[in-house]
């Protein structure tokens, strides 16, 4: 196993987001779901989330699911991804409740929680135009809460819940939230009881709660960047919880070659080995350095963040990062190591790598 590049894991800081996570989420009286997602649900994170006393875990993905049930089998899990037919047997398995958006994933759901003689939560999705998962049509989704109410054997309806800002890029305004909250007592109008959850989204709603102006009837979130990252909502969305900390994941690399070279590409510019067409800035002859991490390694340069005043990421090809260190505060040489703080999408491809190495700080 190579030493670098290297994924570095600060468990205390971790641990530290999970309690932050959880006094904010309890004060505006919501039930944060831990989503481990964004780091692959590698073990760690589910180790800090079960020491912390997170109640419930999610993610759109078996494998972490079933990792779960491994290392935490009392915290419940959340099946993030509508399911698809082939997948039902294994959501009832290793998940305890889902996020549903059609009848027929329903009655598959129904059917699969009777052969395994267990009763299967879900929650039913509506989309309040962000264009991804969810019910259209409020009286759509109104029929199928009664089928899950009234005629499903092995189907408990536990609430609503929307997603916003994954696909459409939709914004979580109060205006949305009242709209989820209405369509939420329409079923609670049809079904004649009181809803456990009214689902609010994830981590993009969290500025509604820091504003204190989230619906008081959203009553749960399902959180990943908040305390992985914490980088997407400082940086998109200006707010911080109060005791999250970033750099929880940072990505190490060792610097393979340094020299003064031109900063301005010298021919005729067509496509990069991805079939983008860059542009550059023409800074004259600037000091260079590679590092021994690419985009199959990270997916996108420019969301790395250098832990070094005076270094700057220029871009990068599948397996090198290309650093202006014109400005570097020391004298930096071939095998050096340099660090990046990581935002959500960086952490996503990093830990997902089986062949970078990982260094866990307790």
């Amino acid at each position: 196993m190579r030493q670098y590049p290297r994924l570095t894991v600060d468990m205390k800081k971790l641990r530290g987001n999970v309690r932050a996570v959880k006094k904010l989420c309890e004060n505006a009286g919501i039930f944060p779901a831990f989503v481990i997602k964004g780091c692959n649900g590698i073990p760690e994170a589910i180790r800090a989330a079960a020491e912390e006393g997170a109640e419930m875990i999610g993610s759109s993905r078996l494998e972490q699911l079933r990792r779960a049930k491994e290392i935490a089998p009392d915290i419940e899990r959340l099946m993030l991804r509508i399911p698809a037919p082939s997948e039902a047997a294994d959501v009832v398995e290793v998940a305890d409740i889902s996020l549903v958006s059609s009848l027929e994933a329903l009655e598959f759901l129904d059917t699969e929680a009777g052969k395994q003689h267990k009763k299967h939560q879900v929650i039913l999705m509506a989309d309040l135009g962000d264009l991804r998962e969810g019910f259209w049509e409020t009286d759509q989704l109104v029929q199928a809460a009664i089928y899950a109410e009234q005629k499903a054997d092995n189907l408990i309806l536990a609430g609503v819940g929307t997603n916003l800002g994954c696909y459409g890029a939709i914004d979580v305004t109060v205006e949305k939230m009242d709209e989820l909250v209405q369509v939420a007592e329409t079923v609670e109008s049809a079904i004649g009881r009181r809803l456990k959850y009214i689902s609010g989204g994830g981590t993009t709603s969290i500025p509604r709660v820091l504003a204190k102006d989230m619906h008081p009837r959203v009553n749960m979130l399902r959180i990943g960047e908040g305390w992985l990252s914490a980088r997407d909502l400082e940086d998109i969305w200006h707010c911080t919880i109060p005791g999250v900390e970033k750099n929880a994941f940072i990505l190490e690399a060792e610097i393979s070659e340094i020299r003064d070279k031109a900063s301005y590409p010298q021919g005729v510019i067509k496509c990069d080995a991805f079939g983008n067409v860059p542009t550059y800035e023409d800074r004259g002859i600037r000091k260079r350095a590679i590092a021994s991490a690419g985009k199959v390694d990270y997916g996108y340069p420019e969301m790395l963040e250098p832990l070094e005043e005076g270094i700057e990421v220029l871009g990068a090809s599948s397996d090198h990062t290309l650093l202006d260190i014109q400005e570097a505060k020391r004298e930096l040489k071939i095998g050096d190591i340099v660090k990046f703080g990581m935002k959500y999408a960086n952490t996503v491809f990093v830990t997902g790598r089986e062949d970078i190495a990982k260094n866990i700080i307790e």
